[in-house]
């Protein structure tokens, strides 16, 4: 067979054979490059080859491209989390590719659409596994969303002045009152039926916190925050402690807390910039962490406050770090 292949093609002209191979070569050579990148021989650190082939890769493949990961949302889906709930069970995660808001579970990838236009949402935080605080674009408003009656009540915004009265009363008639950040939202006893007991105390600080955990004092209540399954440490906004504080996610694997020798890694891509991937919270059971991936620019100077500018978005996927099974919790 190759003798008839040499025979056949020594008997083509020599210029038909260089224009053969002049034309060849580079298709063959980007093919190549196409295929390693898709299939994680080479290249997925790099920004202008993630530009180039990501989306246009088979699906199956960005498994291959993270091989220590769960994909849980492709980057061709250009998404991010709004929130993890406090068991560890569920994501909320808008994708920009289709707009929408999904809750979305972990253990089992179902995806639930949620009923909110993304341009009217701008951000949306986990009360539990069934209840969510909505925030309105333009600050327009808060709602609480119950998923499971699918009912939305509206909340009323009260800056927080600790001597105010109604954020007095407020507090006075709370069976719930729930830290997130800068805002606490106060839920009365029955507070569908009692929506003028309800607030969202906004612009609250440390020191607020400390003046509504005073007030709260009588009816042995504490302001109680919201956030994924994790102990926070002050030192590092990149670190996550496990609940039980025996493991710490950071950026490059997780790690036992008392020896800092490294279980897994995540052998992530690392732009040095806000696209980065960060830990986000613990999933039920201490089985794994949940990474997020933030979208990176091929041309990217925003840190130039002069000139900021940023061309060729490159999305992230989102992702699931598993531990070993003799390191879950359960």
């Amino acid at each position: 067979m190759y003798h008839r292949l040499n025979v056949l093609w020594q008997g083509i002209d020599g210029w038909i054979r260089w224009t053969v191979v002049g034309l060849g070569a580079p298709i063959l050579a980007l093919a190549l490059v196409y295929w390693g990148y898709c299939w994680h021989w080479w290249g997925r650190d790099t920004l202008a080859l993630q530009y180039l082939f990501q989306c246009r890769c088979p699906p199956a493949s960005e498994a291959a491209r993270y091989p220590n990961f769960t994909v849980l949302v492709s980057a061709c889906q250009s998404a991010w989390i709004h929130s993890m709930a406090p068991s560890g069970q569920a994501l909320l995660v808008e994708t920009t590719a289709r707009p929408r808001i999904s809750h979305l579970d972990i253990s089992t990838g179902q995806e639930q659409i949620f009923p909110f236009d993304p341009m009217n949402v701008s951000r949306i935080s986990f009360i539990d596994d069934q209840r969510f605080l909505v925030r309105l674009s333009r600050n327009t408003g808060y709602l609480v969303y119950d998923q499971q009656q699918q009912v939305h009540l509206p909340v009323p915004a009260i800056y927080f002045d600790a001597q105010e009265a109604q954020v007095q009363e407020v507090l006075h008639t709370a069976q719930e009152v729930l830290l997130f950040n800068s805002e606490v939202l106060v839920l009365a006893s029955n507070y569908r039926q009692q929506p003028d007991n309800n607030a969202v105390l906004t612009d609250v600080n440390a020191v607020d916190v400390e003046q509504i955990n005073t007030q709260l004092q009588p009816k042995n209540m504490r302001a109680t925050p919201v956030h994924p399954p994790y102990q926070a440490d002050r030192s590092s906004s990149f670190q996550r402690y496990s609940p039980d504080g025996r493991f710490t996610a950071r950026r490059d694997g997780i790690y036992h807390t008392d020896t800092q020798e490294q279980i897994i890694s995540t052998d992530l891509p690392f732009f040095d910039r806000i696209s980065d991937f960060d830990p986000v919270g613990w999933t039920t059971g201490q089985r794994g962490v949940v990474y997020a991936g933030r979208t990176a620019y091929v041309i990217d100077n925003t840190n130039d406050y002069a000139i900021p500018y940023s061309w060729l978005p490159v999305p992230q996927p989102q992702l699931l770090l598993e531990l070993p099974e003799e390191f879950w919790a359960e």
